[in-house]
């Protein structure tokens, strides 16, 4: 019997773990964009006051505050290299993303074409 493929998950754990990261780094990346809180929210769907309590660790992001994060993250070269440093990017999140199967390489490279 042929065994049928999983496609790549994270545990709760492992979502918590990448966003107390997340959360912890928020201020630095947002200084790199330039972006107030206000201005970071507006584009993630965030308020100012919600995302000042995630950075002040008041408030423990949801996991769709921080897919939201991370897609404005990650189009801006200075900010992908720090999640990437900080093992917020990790290759098993890329693959999740990807809906990859297990096992099967991550495309480290994010780029629009």
């Amino acid at each position: 019997m042929k065994k049928s493929k999983q496609i790549v998950s994270l545990s709760e754990e492992t979502k918590n773990d990448l966003k107390e990261a997340l959360a912890e780094a928020l201020p630095s990346l947002r200084k790199v964009l330039s972006l107030s809180q206000n201005d970071f929210g507006e584009r993630t769907g965030v308020s100012r006051i919600r995302l000042s309590m995630i950075e002040c660790g008041k408030y423990r992001m949801t996991w769709s505050q921080f897919t939201s994060f991370i897609l404005v993250l990650i189009f801006n070269p200075q900010c992908k290299s720090i999640l990437l440093r900080k093992n917020i990017l990790t290759p098993e999140l890329i693959s999740y993303f990807e809906c990859k199967y297990i096992g099967e390489d991550p495309d480290l490279d994010i780029r629009l074409y």
